[in-house]
């Protein structure tokens, strides 16, 4: 069954976001289970910044700048989900782009804007995905259906890409071996008429706690695999049954965190995900036991996939030239000839890097 974005609200807001984090997710932090990570002191910086941009979006002043309207439904969607199909797309994508990066100071490597490219990437590839047969679905279909859902409702995505740090080089999803090795890292264990079961572990889902969804795929680095169980690409809810998120220690909170304003608003939390049984509908289901699509989808993706992260490292370099430049003020050395040509050299590279984004686009 398709999903259904009929009664969607588009762009989402502050309120909305905060209210669909309290669903019930599985998370674990310090050895406890959290009860509800919009009030969690570890977690409420980010859930609140985020809270405040995703507000940015719909206001008057910026509504222009980061959405547009739906042809389909009339939603005023974020630009973050748009598919281009123009030159003037790709300048709207990234105006939103530096505007999430510049209200978050550059700080965000997981944003809401990073994660949705990697959807439209594959959305692109959606020949590739239904060339791959399956009696069950059609994965070119799932895609192009998977990401409408997310642009009527405007959803923050993470993704978990990697194996647990283990020894993978005896691990089944490498190598056969003759002695039967515990299977770790995520895999088919089961097909039904209702969608495949999946059990393992996944890292590194940064902003898993806080996010709507879970985009789960492989690495470009290690998509090829010996065991085909071990090839797939889905997405579910972060509060599915049997997935928990596995939290490291927060940066946010420790004695004297107030000297610290950056660390406090944007630890995003990076997370081990453990799937146990976990039943993924096969509407969505993107790959299956076929790693040819997904190899196909890091060669081409570049354009969608890296141009928030561009804006990212545009963002911090003008971050640490002004922090850099006001540190030299203060203690008085500004016009000392080897701290002006630092500061110089900094200021040059970080006009080439804007230059280079402008070349790209």
């Amino acid at each position: 069954m398709a999903l259904d974005a009929t009664s969607a609200l588009g762009a989402m807001t502050g309120a909305r976001f905060i209210e669909s984090l309290r669903d019930n997710r599985e998370v674990w932090l310090d050895g406890e289970r959290v009860q509800d990570v919009t009030t969690h002191p570890s977690l409420t910086g980010m859930v609140y910044e985020l809270a405040r941009i995703y507000n940015l979006q719909v206001s008057d002043e910026y509504k222009d700048e980061m959405t547009f309207i739906s042809p389909e439904t009339g939603n005023r969607c974020s630009l973050s989900w748009l598919l281009p199909r123009s030159m003037d797309d790709l300048k709207k994508k990234r105006r939103n782009s530096e505007l999430w990066n510049e209200q978050s100071w550059g700080q965000l490597g997981r944003s809401p804007d990073i994660l949705a490219p990697h959807i439209i990437t594959l959305y692109n590839t959606k020949d590739a995905l239904s060339a791959v047969k399956n009696p069950h679905c059609d994965f070119g279909e799932n895609i192009v259906n998977y990401q409408r859902f997310c642009t009527e409702n405007d959803l923050f995505l993470t993704h978990a890409l990697g194996d647990p740090q283990v020894d993978r080089s005896e691990q089944p999803q490498n190598q056969q071996r003759a002695a039967l090795e515990e299977e770790v890292a995520l895999h088919v264990v089961e097909e039904t008429k209702d969608g495949i079961i999946v059990t393992g572990a996944k890292q590194l889902a940064t902003a898993a706690p806080i996010s709507n969804e879970t985009y789960v795929s492989l690495s470009a680095t290690f998509v090829r695999r010996a065991d085909p169980r071990f090839v797939l690409a889905f997405s579910i809810p972060t509060n599915s049954p049997g997935m928990k998120i596995l939290c490291r220690e927060p940066v946010s909170q420790w004695p004297g965190s107030y000297g610290h304003p950056l660390g406090r608003l944007y630890d995003e939390q990076d997370s081990m995900l453990f799937f146990e049984n976990v039943l993924v509908p096969w509407e969505r289901v993107f790959m299956l036991y076929e790693a040819a699509p997904l190899l196909q989808r890091f060669g081409g993706g570049i354009n969608f996939m890296g141009w928030s992260n561009l804006c990212r490292i545009h963002e911090r370099m003008k971050l640490m030239t002004g922090v850099a430049t006001m540190v030299a003020e203060a203690i008085g050395v500004k016009e000392y000839r080897e701290v002006s040509a630092k500061l110089g050299e900094m200021v040059t590279y970080t006009e080439m890097w804007r230059h280079a984004m402008d070349g790209l686009e």
